[in-house]
């Protein structure tokens, strides 16, 4: 509820996860000595899915914190098939599981599972195999964490006038002018702490040789007699090995060394340089069981590190379902133990450092915790008797289940590359924090019910839409009682749509207009957001102004269908998308694999997605939708087409050479198909579909265009992809060591176009200096003489020249 996926499922009855598997990687799934429920009353009672494969159980006893994650996906995506693999064997074998996951058809995984020794500032193995199954089209959900801020950062600075046991510097934890050798803590009787530290050097286990060349050594001491008083720490020898030290203290009450009456609750930390080149980065993290806390020089860094932190894995930050906009909270609340990001990459896989830091943007997003389980957890006052699960651990499947829903209404398995699913995930997301993006929460709280809905409106029926509507009854566009107001339209009067929930035009069924057509008499007719055009059993044509009037698709939806059963056409001079965003046009698959055509000029500066409406396995028909005419020159947005169901797909025909060099795009999701009839030319930028992401600069045809994918209808055309505009180099031309003109040289410029290159020196305000003529050849030197500075940024945009009437 929470994260709105019992509203999704809602508005889109049927859809489960069904046909979706996904794959869980935790401690163990069924050896906990004494649960208060089994495995196998989990399934009978329906917490749980038939036909659960366990690839790898964990040998000895364990949480089953693994089996309570899937009974949230179960909860969540019922229909979805599981799998589960133990992540409790080492490093290496968590990495296998990974693969082993992917191999066994998973479509998603998640896990719950860090390792200490993980590297923080590289990918280790597990990372490695996160981003090698995302690679493949595998969505990866990883628990942020539960560390909060308790963590330490620093370059390792000389505290003069101290050494540590081994006679080696130690490092000066105070930033200021003073020098303090020790960091304190508060470490109460009966409390733990792991002390994780690591520093900027690659690992050996990791890109082998020669590894870390510094070692570094951490240790405890008492309150009382410093550097003197060793209780214990880290002392391994680092040098060709990881730059790791790890050890966990436990105050058990025994410890009386610091002159007061009592156990000992006061203790110090201290770290030693003994080899090699001081770090310029270290990083402790403190992982606390108990009331631990810090006294000073508390830096509160992140602590979202290992595989979490890889480029290409989802992980996902905490809520309390009881802090979210379902429950009163109209600005979700993150817990405050849920790991925040911040920790960039610094080395290759091979061990080489990156030229500048790699931030990942982690965690990518926020889910909800605290649901029940029937034997997890802890129980809460929430109305029932069941343990409730808190912390990222029930955050990430919450997330995965999700995603389950949404690739199975997108079209099933592939049907959203990674990337694709974030990016929806992360757009409908509702902000937490500080406003946009941010290091504790992501982008915000996931929203189930929003994130299936921009994946495509029209395939809710959702109740807030109102359809433009003409019934039987009335049957003339020219009749008052139609528009909800006085004003029936005309040639004269430009229609504006009424308030959204009236139910006020529909085109007219097939043959109740005179030659089975139905004619909009307006100039223009606008369909705003919240609205949709809806040509309901319109088998012939629909026309705005005889043909010669304008649709503004201005938020707004128009639909073919359903029952149109014949091949529909849309009869005007402009189509017109003038919104940024929610415009869509949907054929039913009771088009039956015939065309829905635009008659008109596709037109404006808005995004359209152009999708099948009609979702669910039980999908068979294609449904193509043909422009008659596109406006190369004034169509500047993004048409995004999407299929689905088993093997329907969403085509994309247009009836004319089309040349969108201009600055229009083309996305292909899942099953959206681009028909290839004609000439066809796109940047290399503007052109995407799911097999080769970007699609390559070249010229396709014949079985050079079959071979880009599944995506492209072969029909004797040809689709030129043109590579981007590139720099070629920089020349400074000086007198008296002054620059007094700058030479700029582009490749790969494209005929037709106009360059213009701009010049900053504030790097916000940009002045225009060239504004060449169109150049037939494909590369141009800019040459700047207008007294260049010492330092300036330059642009280059293109623009086509408007044409003569």
């Amino acid at each position: 509820m929470a994260i709105q996926a019992d509203l999704a499922r809602a508005v889109a009855p049927g859809f489960t996860g069904q046909g979706i598997t996904i794959g869980t990687l935790s401690d163990s799934f069924a050896t906990a000595p004494t649960p208060s429920t089994t495995a196998s009353e989990d399934i009978s009672n329906n917490d749980l899915p038939d036909g659960i494969e366990v690839l790898s159980e964990f040998a000895q006893p364990a949480t089953d914190e693994g089996r309570a994650m899937m009974q949230i996906i179960h909860d969540l995506a019922p229909g979805a098939e599981q799998k589960f693999f133990t992540a409790f064997n080492g490093q290496a074998a968590f990495a296998n599981g990974i693969r082993s996951l992917a191999a066994a058809g998973c479509d998603i995984i998640v896990d719950d599972v860090f390792f200490f020794a993980e590297p923080f500032f590289q990918n280790g193995l597990i990372a490695q195999a996160v981003n090698e199954v995302s690679a493949a089209g595998k969505p990866y959900f990883s628990a942020a964490g539960n560390s909060g801020r308790q963590s330490y950062e620093s370059e390792f600075r000389f505290a003069d006038g101290f050494t540590g046991l081994s006679g080696g510097p130690l490092h000066d934890f105070d930033p200021g002018p003073a020098t303090d050798a020790f960091q304190s803590f508060t470490i109460p009787v009966g409390s733990a702490v792991t002390f994780v530290l690591q520093w900027d050097e690659p690992f050996f286990s990791v890109s082998g040789a020669p590894g870390c060349q510094s070692d570094i050594d951490i240790f405890l001491t008492g309150s009382g007699d410093g550097q003197f008083n060793v209780l214990t720490g880290a002392f391994s020898r680092n040098v060709n090995g990881d730059a790791v030290d790890i050890f966990t203290f436990t105050n058990n009450g025994t410890i009386d060394i610091d002159g007061q009456p009592g156990p000992d609750t006061e203790f110090n930390l201290a770290i030693e340089g003994l080899a090699g080149t001081p770090p310029n980065l270290m990083k402790i993290l403190y992982i606390n069981r108990g009331n631990f806390s810090v006294n000073e020089f508390d830096t509160q860094s992140s602590t979202l590190v290992g595989h979490a932190n890889a480029q290409h894995a989802i992980a996902v930050a905490a809520a309390p379902f009881f802090q979210t906009p379902p429950f009163g909270s109209a600005i979700p609340q993150l817990e405050s133990f849920s790991s925040p990001g911040g920790s960039a990459l610094l080395f290759n896989d091979d061990g080489t450092r990156f030229v500048e830091p790699l931030e990942t943007a982690q965690p990518r997003i926020t889910s909800a915790d605290g649901g029940n389980t029937t034997f997890f957890g802890q129980v809460i006052n929430d109305g029932d008797s069941f343990p409730n699960f808190f912390g990222t651990s029930a955050a990430a499947p919450h997330a995965a289940a999700v995603a389950a829903l949404m690739l199975e209404s997108a079209g099933g398995p592939d049907s959203l590359t990674p990337a694709q699913l974030l990016t929806l995930l992360q757009q409908t997301a509702i902000d937490m924090e500080t406003p946009g993006f941010d290091s504790g929460s992501g982008a915000g709280l996931i929203d189930a019910q929003s994130a299936l809905r921009r994946i495509g409106e029209s395939l809710f029926g959702d109740p807030l839409l109102a359809d433009i509507f003409m019934d039987e009854d009335n049957q003339s566009w020219l009749n008052p009682n139609v528009w909800d107001n006085d004003n029936a339209p005309s040639p004269e009067f430009d229609y504006v749509l009424a308030t959204v929930g009236n139910n006020i035009m529909r085109s007219s069924p097939q043959n109740q207009i005179a030659a089975g057509t139905a004619d909009f008499p307006g100039n223009s007719l606008t369909v705003p957001s919240g609205t949709r055009f809806l040509l309901k059993q319109q088998s012939q044509t629909a026309s705005i102004n005889s043909g010669q009037g304008e649709l503004i698709l201005d938020g707004g939806q128009v639909s073919f269908g359903p029952n149109a059963n014949g091949s529909p056409v849309l009869d005007l001079n402009d189509f017109h998308v003038t919104a940024t965003s929610g415009n869509s046009l949907g054929i039913a698959s009771s088009i039956r694999n015939n065309t829905a055509t635009v008659n008109g000029r596709l037109t404006g500066p808005g995004d359209l997605l152009i999708l099948l409406e009609d979702g669910g396995s039980s999908l068979t028909s294609n449904g193509v939708v043909a422009f008659a005419e596109v406006d190369e020159k004034g169509y500047t947005g993004k048409l995004t087409v999407q299929g689905r169901g088993s093997s329907g797909n969403a085509i994309l025909d247009f009836n004319s050479d089309v040349d969108f060099t201009g600055g229009a795009a083309l996305e292909l999701i899942g099953k959206g198909t681009l028909k290839v009839d004609q000439a066809l030319t796109f940047q290399a930028s503007k052109l995407s579909d799911p097999v080769n992401g970007t699609v390559p600069p070249g010229v396709y045809s014949g079985v050079e265009l079959e071979a880009l994918g599944a995506n492209y209808l072969n029909a004797g055309g040809t689709l030129t992809v043109l590579p981007e505009p590139s720099l070629e180099g920089f020349e400074f031309i000086k007198t008296d060591e002054a620059i007094t003109q700058v030479n700029i040289a582009f490749s790969n410029l494209q005929p037709g176009l106009t360059y213009d290159l701009y010049r900053s020196t504030d790097l916000v305000t940009f002045d225009t200096l060239v504004d060449t003529a169109t150049t037939e050849v494909p590369a141009f030197t800019f040459i700047d003489t207008q007294s260049p500075p010492a330092k300036a940024f330059y642009r280059l945009s293109s623009r086509e020249e408007p044409e003569p009437n």
